[in-house]
C-alpha cells in the first residue's frame, strides 16, 4: 500500500516536471486513493460501532467458559461450543481478549474474569492458539 502510494507520488512528480500528457492519470489515482482511505477510515469508525450494537447479543449477559476443548458461551436462550480450531484470529488487548471466528466476535474483558487473573487467562489462550498482541 505504501509502496503504491510512493510510486504514484513519483509518477505525479515526474509528470508535472516533464509536462507529460498523462499527468491526470496519477493525479486522479492519487486523489481517489486518498479520498478512499479517508472515507474507509471514517466509515469504519462510525459504522463498526453501529453494526456491533445491532447484533442480537449486544448487551446480553453471557457466561463464557474456556477449557481444553474451546469456548463454551451460554446465555438464557442459547448455548454455543466452539473448538479452538474454529477461531480464525485471536487478539490480546490491554483490557481483554478478542476471539474471531469468521464474522462472529467474542470479547472476553479482563474485568469479567472470575476464576483466573488476566495473565493466567492469556497464558491459557496462548497455549491453545496463536494470539496477536494489540496495543
Amino acid at each position: 500500500m505504501a509502496l503504491s502510494a510512493l510510486a504514484l507520488a513519483c509518477a505525479w512528480i515526474y509528470a508535472r516536471a516533464t509536462n507529460a500528457i498523462w499527468v491526470s492519470i496519477p493525479e486522479f489515482a492519487l486523489t481517489c486513493g486518498i479520498a478512499g482511505g479517508l472515507i474507509g477510515f471514517a466509515s469504519s469508525k462510525i459504522l463498526l460501532p453501529i453494526r456491533l450494537k445491532r447484533t442480537p447479543d449486544y448487551g446480553a449477559k453471557i457466561t463464557a467458559t474456556l477449557d481444553e476443548d474451546g469456548l463454551t458461551a451460554a446465555e438464557p436462550q442459547a448455548q454455543a461450543i466452539l473448538k479452538w480450531a474454529a477461531f480464525t484470529r485471536v487478539a490480546h488487548f490491554p483490557d481483554g481478549i478478542l476471539l474471531l471466528r469468521g464474522r462472529v466476535i467474542r470479547w472476553l474483558p479482563n474485568s469479567a474474569l472470575q476464576n483466573a487473573t488476566p495473565a493466567e487467562a492469556l497464558a491459557f489462550v496462548r497455549s491453545k492458539t496463536q494470539v496477536f498482541d494489540v496495543g
